[in-house]
């Protein structure tokens, strides 16, 4: 599941949102299956040059908390507008944070809901 996928999904189904969140705030969040999943993909976008990071394990602390944040914002109703277009334009940024440019970081994030 992409990060605006889990922010749709928190958005129709909150207590699953909140055991996603509860789970991120874990002090042995290391351990945990949450902040590893990111890893095997930005570890294949770094290996063909797509994405940019020196270390791999920060961009997953990265988009771990944001999807985190992300997910809180949704929950309690800070998002100001559509799900979607939040949820698209965090999945955007945290492309971009990876090296993609703008255009298709959009791209991507648009098609990460379908």
């Amino acid at each position: 599941m992409t990060a605006c996928g889990a922010l749709l999904r928190a958005s129709i189904d909150p207590v699953w949102g909140w055991l996603v969140v509860a789970l991120g705030l874990r002090d042995d969040l290391s351990e945990h299956e949450l902040y590893s999943f990111p890893l095997p993909d930005i570890e294949a976008g770094v290996k063909t040059g797509r994405f940019q990071s020196n270390e791999p394990a920060v961009a997953g602390d990265f988009i771990v908390g944001a999807a985190i944040s992300g997910l809180r914002a949704v929950l309690t109703g800070k998002v100001v507008g559509p799900v979607t277009t939040y949820a698209e334009t965090l999945a955007t940024q945290i492309l971009m944070s990876l090296g993609l440019d703008q255009s298709e970081a959009s791209s991507i994030a648009s098609h990460s809901r379908d």
